[in-house]
């Protein structure tokens, strides 16, 4: 699938923002839950070979496959021996990268860009160079060689070092939450998605009032593209799927779910668990042992056919250890926004450093008049099993204006 239009009963977006209710933003998650295992965008790696990937890094061997590779033209002629031994040749090597990954170190420093910070910057550097000039005519003598070489540090120093204290306080917060948050391992298990599967992605996001950061496993995440960008940034529609614990749902969104809702989450666990949940069974022909994490993560499986296994695209709304299904969707919706201008006090015409919504009134009295534009901006919306709905609103962050 590769247009937002393309989806079935997917509801307008170029709405007014009074029409957008949490109605509407249901329909919206509802039909983005149709891209879910849909693989026809042509940039991203199928979600089957993914899996085999995957599959193959874990130990196991798809027969099917390795027979496809010997007879391409599926002849009929011959089978392969009825057993053979697995030898992962190819292991060895992506652990040694990825323990050199490991090992390298994470540096970086926060720089402002605005031009206040710059200038700033500039005027010190400037001042320490004029007070270095003045300490050497003190003097009455220069050593010119000396004299070069203190500046040179200086402007090291400004260049490399320096921070001001909005960089320092940044710098600070980021260290904090680089050991609360174990950025450290979610980067290196992202690094093995990469050599895995060529993908890398993470979930940066505020829950329950907390910055968080979390890998995502690219198995369980589908899109809807815009063009061929291969960033999924510029997707239309971003869906993650994945199973978790009732605690830990009630964890993410207290703040949003009702007691009734945590009732009736807890009423329907009661009511699936061991029903039509995920089926744990592994596809024919793949051979190795269940107790594999890479296999069993999120226990999302695929068939013979490469659907995904359940009553359910992208599993059951309940897998088959009562975990509860959440299906975290983002999708570009647009907004109707004005830009703004006036007359100051010396005549001159000015705009208004940000664009303002379609409630605003001009103040003819000031000479402002406005210009109305349609602009992109995120919207989200979670899904807890079936018939559960949080968070269904614009993103709180936007970057489109």
């Amino acid at each position: 699938m590769s247009n937002i239009l393309s989806i079935p009963d997917f509801p307008r977006q170029k709405l007014a923002r009074g029409s957008k209710t949490k109605k509407w933003a249901t329909k919206c998650v509802d039909a983005c839950e149709g891209v879910i295992a849909d693989d026809s965008n042509g940039v991203r790696t199928t979600l089957a070979n993914k899996e085999e990937n995957y599959r193959l890094y874990a130990g196991y061997t798809d027969t099917k496959s390795v027979e496809k590779q010997f007879n391409p033209l599926d002849l009929k002629s011959g089978t392969l021996p009825a057993d053979y031994q697995n030898y992962g040749i190819e292991i060895p090597k992506f652990n040694l990268l990825i323990g050199e990954e490991s090992n390298r170190k994470f540096q970086y420093r926060l720089r402002s860009v605005n031009d206040d910070a710059y200038s700033e910057r500039e005027n010190k550097q400037r001042d320490d160079v004029r007070a270095l000039l003045v300490e050497n005519i003190k003097k009455q003598s220069i050593d010119e060689q000396d004299f070069n070489n203190r500046v040179q540090k200086i402007q090291k120093y400004y260049k490399y070092e320096y921070q001001d204290m909005q960089e320092l306080m940044g710098t600070r917060i980021l260290k904090y939450l680089e050991k609360e948050l174990d950025t450290e391992t979610e980067f290196r298990d992202g690094f093995k998605d990469v050599l895995l599967v060529a993908e890398e992605l993470y979930d940066i996001d505020i829950i329950g009032g907390e910055p968080v950061v979390r890998r995502l496993n690219p198995k369980n995440v589908f899109t809807v593209r815009g063009g061929k960008s291969s960033y999924i940034e510029d997707s239309e529609i971003i869906c993650h799927v994945c199973y978790r614990s009732l605690s830990k749902v009630i964890d993410d969104y207290h703040d949003e779910l009702t007691s009734a809702q945590i009732t009736a989450l807890e009423d329907k666990i009661r009511t699936a668990y061991g029903g039509y949940g995920n089926d744990h069974r592994l596809p024919q022909g793949i051979t190795g042992p269940i107790e594999s994490s890479e296999l069993n993560e999120d226990v999302i499986l695929l068939d013979d056919n490469n659907n995904l296994l359940s009553a359910h695209r992208g599993g059951g709304y309940f897998d088959g250890d009562g975990n509860i299904r959440e299906l975290k969707v983002r999708w570009r919706s647009m907004r109707k926004m004005g830009f703004v201008t006036y007359i100051d006090e010396n005549g001159d015409e000015q705009q208004l450093e940000h664009p303002v919504d379609e409630r605003y009134k001009i103040n003819e009295a000031k000479g402002e008049k406005i210009k109305w534009e349609w602009l992109g901006e995120w919207w989200e919306g979670i899904k807890l099993a079936d018939d559960i709905y949080v968070k269904m609103r614009p993103r709180p962050v936007q970057f489109t204006y």
